[in-house]
């Protein structure tokens, strides 16, 4: 993780909280990647100082279907490539402190807002 210019996690936000906290104490930006039989979502982007802490996305784990349809996991490959990409080159993202979901269900983006928790205190985390 030590000098990685980014991390990808390939889990909800809040799955596995220890690794979350040292990635955003590290300073090394991070896109959350994730997908299911029946949706998928990319973001948010954690980028210390510009955005929500991980410890303030961590309360939204939620359980996770096995497997997961080829059509999503090729949308994530693709737009998480996209965003590293972007992230590396500008050091800007649409993704810090958003995230966009599919579902198969409902075709069509849903943006989703991660906010600061009321009374973080947490080092750099910005609302």
């Amino acid at each position: 993780m030590v000098g990685s210019p980014a991390l990808i996690w390939a889990f909800p936000p809040g799955g596995h909280p220890t690794l979350e906290s040292q990635g955003y104490a590290s300073g090394t930006c991070a896109v959350y990647a994730h997908w299911s039989a029946t949706d998928a979502e990319i973001g948010p982007v954690l980028v210390r100082g510009a955005g929500p802490c991980a410890a303030c996305v961590s309360g939204s784990a939620a359980a996770r279907g096995r497997g997961g349809h080829p059509a999503l996991r090729s949308w994530v490959a693709a737009w998480v490539a996209l965003q590293c990409e972007a992230l590396l080159r500008t050091g800007a993202s649409e993704l810090i402190g958003a995230s966009w979901r599919w579902r198969l269900s409902r075709p069509g983006l849903d943006l989703v807002r991660w906010r600061a928790l009321p009374g973080c205190g947490g080092k750099d985390c910005q609302p």
